[in-house]
Formats: structure tokens, C-alpha cells, sequence
């Protein structure tokens, strides 16, 4: 906590499935675009040789957002940095650990300003910040448990 301000996320998932997928997820940009919650998309726009420009987008009714991002895929750390739109200024880690069973857990940690979101979501956290770190907390356990449900079904393509 920052005062009465969130300012870090953490969350570890079990994948239920090896390294070697689960990594293959996190490094797709679209995949991990289409990682953000149900129902997100991703389409790529710009890639260079150190990271992939993605547009995403949430498409809800009276919340839904929409940006751009920066993912900088490798064998470690996986960033990704909004660029511009909702949560622009948001900044989430992901690191993965294998089980001696083989199963992989993704670590992940952000930082962001659910204000950054919606007009709506703003009015709703604006005088409850415990809305606001739940809304935080919640989107952090949302993308893991996404990640997982995707690694469970990647097929390379």
C-alpha cells in the first residue's frame, strides 16, 4: 500500500500443464492480448526484434476499455507495458517456476491505476479504495487463471 493506494499486485497460478506451453502463450502477443479477460482481443501492430506492439480490447458495455501495449517476450521475465489508452501507464510482470511434478506456476506482479480504465469504473472507485484494490487484485487473478485455461489448449500453430 501506497497511503490508501494499492500500488502492487501479486498472484501465482498452477498452469496444469509444462513449461514449454505455458511459455509459448505468454510470448504470443495475441494470445496473451486475448489473455486479459474473457472475451479480450489482441491484433498485433508494430514488432521489432525486443518486443511486439499490441492493440487490445475488452468489448463490455459501459466498461469496456481498450489500448495499446508493449510485450517484451523472452526466457525470463515476460513484460508487458501499456503504450497508450486504458491503463496506459501499467506495468505487469509474469515469471514462471517448474514444479518437480513438471507443471508450471506463473508468477505475476503489476502495477496499475484502475482509474485509468472507464469512465464508470472511475465514478465506482473514486471514494471506495476498497473497490479499487479488489478491482486491482481481481484482474491480476483473472489474467493467471486465463493464461492457464490457454496453455491448457494451445496448440502451436
Amino acid at each position: 500500500l501506497d497511503g490508501d493506494r494499492l500500488a502492487r499486485v501479486s498472484v501465482a497460478g498452477r498452469m496444469g500443464t509444462g513449461l514449454e506451453r505455458t511459455r509459448a502463450v505468454m510470448n504470443d502477443p495475441e494470445e496473451f492480448g486475448r489473455s486479459l479477460v474473457f472475451g479480450s482481443t489482441a491484433r498485433i501492430v508494430e514488432r521489432d526484434d525486443e518486443s511486439v506492439v499490441f492493440e487490445w480490447g475488452i468489448p463490455m458495455p459501459l466498461v469496456g476499455i481498450e489500448g495499446r501495449m508493449r510485450l517484451r517476450p523472452g526466457s525470463g521475465e515476460v513484460a508487458v507495458d501499456g503504450v497508450s489508452g486504458s491503463l496506459r501507464s501499467g506495468q505487469w510482470r509474469f515469471d514462471t517456476h517448474v514444479e518437480p511434478t513438471g507443471e508450471a506456476v506463473v508468477f505475476g506482479w503489476a502495477r496499475f491505476d484502475p482509474a485509468e480504465a472507464s469512465r464508470l469504473v472511475r465514478r465506482l472507485i473514486a471514494d471506495d479504495t476498497s473497490f479499487s484494490h479488489g478491482l486491482a487484485v481481481a484482474t491480476q487473478v483473472m489474467i493467471v487463471r486465463s493464461l492457464r485455461q490457454r496453455a491448457l489448449g494451445y496448440a502451436p500453430g
